[in-house]
């Protein structure tokens, strides 16, 4: 067993970890489990500091497609700007009807990668957010 320090949620845990052999080991039958962190990291003394792994919290790029054919009659937003859940990014145009594409949640504009005027396929990305 080899013991680390992780953090997660902004919470210092000691671990116990069962360090697998090549590809196709079998995997230990009981998983770990995470206890409060011991009192000398809380007072701010690691025992062993290189053993302390942030949690990731990059989320990947989503790709926002078009959810129709039709031609974009709008553009509201650009490249690094911020983004709410619901607002609207795109709007496109089919025959007689106008279709708002939402952002799915909050997040940045990393690319938009149509024009005003072009027509678009279904399915095809929009706009990128990250």
């Amino acid at each position: 067993m080899d013991y680390r320090i992780i953090m997660s949620d902004g919470q210092l845990f000691d671990v116990s970890v069962q360090l697998l052999g090549p590809a196709g080991a079998p995997r230990p039958a009981a998983p770990a489990v995470a206890v409060p962190a011991s009192p000398a990291f809380a007072a701010g003394i690691p025992a062993r500091p290189e053993a302390i792994v942030p949690a990731s919290t990059h989320q990947p790029d989503e790709q926002i497609k078009s959810t129709l054919s039709g031609i974009v009659l709008a553009i509201n937003a650009e490249a690094g700007e911020a983004v709410a859940a619901g607002q609207t990014l795109v709007v496109l145009a089919t025959e007689k009807m106008e279709h708002a594409i939402t952002s799915p949640h909050d997040g940045v504009v990393k690319q938009v990668l149509i024009s005003k005027d072009e027509f678009v396929e279904t399915g095809r990305t929009l706009v990128v957010l990250c």
